[in-house]
């Protein structure tokens, strides 16, 4: 018995003593996916939010509708539009040398969590230097420091204290946000928990494996009778519950069938209030 597996064994469930591993393995890839993006988000979003403020007009033009679009759009569709939207251009991104980029369900994940988290974190970070009062930087010209060096040693440090508590909430967000990563093929926590709600502790030990045939009937909803595997040792002599409720499911909607089948087929027996010639 694994490390994994122990805890499932410690409060008897099947479900997460056969699944654990595979859970494990998702906490790390969504802790892996968050603090990738939400680091390149950061180093972005600072100088997202320098030239919006003290940049040219057309950049703050343009980053104003950046960070408006990707504020105001749900991320699932932004998800959507850069794994299925950019990788239909496959001989694009070939011809480019990118496709081994586009292709892979995790970079498009990571490429899409980088530019969202990156809007509002510049958001952030252009209020909390906002927010600085201006004699602190009239002093520090009056010092003889350059402009930049006075952002970067005496407005961005009191900034980042001010804009703290928001990143936290960022980060936390974006932790919730991180299970929408399984909706592209990702097992992440979120879609390592799916797997092992969609296939019940009925199927053994060897779940994964034994379940490759009935996984995709219980994803699409129909329910599929699997007879409990011989070495389930917590349930001997009946099925377990998760295997109990399919099988009800199955027993009523045979029993439907067959009600709907003898209302189907014709009678036959006379009609009431007429003769048989």
């Amino acid at each position: 018995m694994t490390w994994c597996e122990y805890p499932g064994w410690a409060v008897g469930s099947e479900v997460l003593q056969n699944y654990g591993c595979r859970m494990a393995t998702g906490v790390g890839l969504t802790l892996q996916l968050v603090a990738i993006s939400v680091s390149l988000g950061f180093l972005l979003a600072i100088g997202l939010a320098v030239a919006r403020l003290y940049g040219p007009r057309w950049a703050q033009v343009l980053i104003n509708g950046y960070t408006t679009f990707f504020r105001g759009t749900p991320l699932l569709c932004q998800l959507f539009l850069v794994y299925y939207g950019l990788g239909q251009f496959r001989l694009f991104w070939t011809d480019l040398g990118l496709w081994w980029f586009f292709r892979e369900p995790f970079y498009c994940a990571l490429l899409t969590f980088v530019i969202n988290t990156a809007a509002y974190q510049a958001e952030i970070l252009r209020g909390a230097i906002q927010s600085i009062p201006r004699g602190q930087f009239e002093g520090a010209l009056a010092l003889g420091l350059h402009r930049w060096s006075s952002l970067r040693h005496v407005i961005l440090p009191q900034a980042m204290i001010l804009a703290l508590r928001p990143l936290g909430n960022e980060l936390i967000v974006m932790i919730k946000s991180s299970a929408l990563a399984s909706l592209v093929t990702l097992y992440d926590l979120m879609g390592a928990t799916r797997l092992g709600r969609d296939r019940p502790a009925c199927l053994g030990p060897a779940g994964a494996e034994a379940d490759a045939a009935h996984g995709p009937a219980l994803r699409a909803g129909r329910a599929v009778a699997v007879r409990p595997a011989a070495s389930a040792p917590s349930h001997p002599g009946r099925w377990p519950p998760a295997c109990a409720r399919i099988a009800r499911s199955v027993r009523v909607a045979r029993h439907r069938g067959s009600r709907d089948h003898r209302r189907s087929r014709p009678s036959s027996r006379p009609a009431r209030g007429r003769v048989r010639w």
